[in-house]
């Protein structure tokens, strides 16, 4: 508002001047400096403060504002009117006011001067804009703002904030420490020149594909102040800073993990070395010792075949047994290590029935040998995805029924719905196992109850390994018909 000189003319339009304040939204009051009372108020207050007494002039612009009967205490608490007098022009405050049910409100206060001919200040008009909402938006930024510097500065990675352009507008503490810049100086520098020359050609692109596609997570290399460069996964994304469209990119220090992966490189360059010393050890054992192993056999069926006397009979039968043991020993091994190799097997659809059909036909000798009686309980077709390795599998579990079965035993073979796999059991009637053997079955070179059978403690080494190629399960249970045990798969159905 204006100066106002001419105090008569209020006085004299008091009716006009009621009508033109109060047909301001505002509330606004007009106030006798000498004692702090309410000379006029238009409608807007009134609604405000109920009781307002303009007819006696009892009402103190402090009772109506502030609901206290003192008036406000400078500095901490500026007055307006005071400031009007002390300066005879308008003055700007914030004040804190409050209803009538004490509730608190943000003030924005304008206060007027009204002077007479000598310039003396003889009413002060105010008027009040509630800016509590606008306020508390502030202080709500305040604290956000104050919030984001915390955790921007705080947090264990580097930040980077910089425009489309490509210009540096914000970097965190962490940042500047990692790379050993000021904040001032890092803002001076562009992401291209932060980069090492391998990486910032494609800085650009970079820049557009988190424009396109919103964010991005990058490898990259940054340079230190002292030239040295430190490995870095920068996962970006595009936000709103300041109303405009930002980087910002979290850049994590990979030194460890890239020093981690030159280890396992190398153990894996080391490992490959490894198989590759395993496999030609497999080959000259096969090739080496298998061969002059078939030659001893050979020669001793000839010699079991020319002779008659029973004593040299008995020994030479000794070594066709043992020569036979280490044939097959040195075969089930290169077995065994060739599938410890291997981390996948190629599949395809076959029935498992058709094949346990076939390796019971290879055992036929055996099984009528000991008088076995077999129960083979399948009926109709079982599709699965497996391996011709899975053959392997079934001939083990049936040849070690029949060899730990006792004479005129019996053997069940059964495959049963288990969801999506298979589940292929063999019982046999024997003696059982221990459950603290059951946990050592299916470890290599580990035998249990062998008694007088010969083996090499890897055939159910090699079952275990067959199937865990095929993500299928083994394990071994007790019979619950009585004596003996039943030894189970599982294989994917197709």
């Amino acid at each position: 508002m204006n100066k106002i000189n001419n105090n008569e003319s209020v006085c004299t339009s008091k009716d006009f001047a009621q009508n033109v304040i109060d047909s301001i939204g505002d509330p606004i009051i007009v106030i006798d400096p000498s004692n702090y009372k309410l000379l006029l108020a238009n409608k807007a207050m009134s609604d405000q403060v109920k009781g307002i007494d303009l007819i006696t002039g009892s009402m103190t612009c402090y009772q109506a504002t502030h609901r206290r009967d003192t008036p406000c205490n400078p500095p901490d608490d500026p007055c307006p009117l005071k400031k009007v007098i002390a300066t005879r022009s308008t003055v700007r405050v914030v004040h804190v006011h409050f209803d009538d049910e004490n509730n608190e409100s943000i003030i924005d206060v304008v206060a007027t001067p009204v002077l007479d001919k000598s310039g003396n200040v003889v009413q002060v008009i105010e008027s009040f804009h509630d800016i509590t909402h606008i306020m508390r938006e502030k202080i709500a930024l305040q604290k956000s703002e104050k919030m984001f510097k915390t955790l921007f500065n705080n947090t264990g990675d580097a930040i980077l904030m910089h425009d489309m352009e490509g210009h540096f507008i914000e970097v965190n503490q962490v940042a500047c420490a990692q790379l050993g810049y000021t904040r001032d100086e890092l803002l001076k520098i562009s992401p291209i020149d932060l980069n090492s020359p391998e990486y910032s050609k494609v800085v650009p692109d970079r820049i557009r594909k988190i424009r396109d596609d919103g964010h991005g997570i990058f490898e990259t290399a940054l340079v230190r102040k002292d030239g040295s460069t430190v490995p870095i996964e920068l996962s970006s994304r595009m936000i709103e800073y300041a109303g405009e469209p930002t980087i910002l990119s979290i850049a994590r220090d990979i030194t460890e993990r890239k020093r981690t992966e030159e280890i396992l490189k190398q153990y894996t360059e080391d490992l490959k070395d490894s198989n590759e010393l395993k496999e030609l050890f497999i080959d000259i054992m096969r090739h080496d010792v298998l061969n002059p192993a078939g030659i001893v056999k050979g020669y001793t069926e000839v010699l079991l075949n020319m002779e008659d006397n029973e004593k040299k009979i008995q020994v030479l039968q000794k070594i066709m047994d043992n020569t036979e043991r280490l044939i097959n020993m040195i075969e089930t091994a290169a077995k065994f290590a060739k599938l410890e190799s291997i981390e996948e097997l190629e599949f395809e659809k076959m029935d498992i029935a058709v094949i346990f059909k076939e390796v019971i036909e290879n055992f036929r000798p055996q099984i009528e040998d000991k008088q076995i009686t077999l129960e083979f309980k399948t009926k109709g077709t079982y599709p699965a995805n497996v391996n011709t390795a899975i053959e392997e599998v079934f001939a083990n579990l049936l040849s070690n029924a029949i060899k730990y079965g006792p004479q005129e035993g019996k053997i069940i073979i059964d495959m049963i719905d288990a969801d999506d796999n298979w589940k292929v059991t063999v019982t046999d009637f024997g003696g059982g196992i221990s459950d603290e053997d059951k946990t050592l079955l299916f470890e290599r070179f580990k035998r249990v109850g062998k008694g007088s059978v010969k083996g090499t403690g890897l055939g159910l080494a090699i079952v275990k390994r067959i199937i865990e190629l095929h993500d299928g399960s083994v394990g071994v249970e007790d019979n619950p018909a009585g004596a003996g045990c039943v030894f189970w798969v599982t294989v994917g159905k197709a």
